[in-house]
């Protein structure tokens, strides 16, 4: 990649940052990433309520907002936001029940593992690496393995709000 060219011709190392963060390695901000991920995916599991694009899981946070701008409060779910309450808290439900069916498994040699424990004893074993399988994706680098299942855990996520907005 274009980092990569310009580190070897200005003899420097590659550098990683995450928001303002800097690290050395792709690891480290493959791990922030998906700590930022894991904390997004906790917000929008969760009802929200919004108002004005001001979100906020706190009803008398959103209420005191509502009467400051004059505005209403909308349910807001997995990044998508309801008129309906009730619609919205049947969504939480839905994106919980997505996001839960997106599993990460893993493979030593080309043998398929549900658990990570017994394919790290399958990998001492034999020697071979751990490859790690999301979808239909096979990653060998655990970071970057970590990385693409939160992605896939939010892409699930919203996919199931947004369809159960439009039911």
């Amino acid at each position: 990649n274009g980092a990569s060219v310009a580190a070897k011709t200005e003899n420097k190392p590659v550098e990683f940052v995450v928001g303002e963060e800097v690290f050395k390695t792709q690891a480290e901000a493959d791990a922030k990433l998906v700590a930022l991920y894991e904390k997004e995916i906790e917000s929008m599991t969760a009802l929200q309520f919004s108002v004005g694009g001001e979100s906020t899981q706190c009803p008398e946070t959103a209420k005191g907002l509502a009467e400051k701008s004059k505005g209403t409060i909308a349910y807001k779910v997995g990044g998508v936001e309801f008129a309906d309450k009730a619609k919205a808290e049947a969504a939480v439900k839905l994106v919980a029940d997505a996001a839960s069916t997106v599993k990460m498994s893993y493979k030593v040699d080309g043998k398929p593992f549900c658990c990570d424990k017994m394919a790290g004893t399958a990998a001492k074993e034999s020697g071979k690496p751990i490859v790690f399988v999301i979808g239909s994706e096979e990653i060998p680098e655990e970071s970057a393995a970590k990385l693409l299942y939160a992605q896939a855990k939010i892409r699930a996520i919203v996919e199931a709000a947004t369809a159960a907005k439009s039911s």
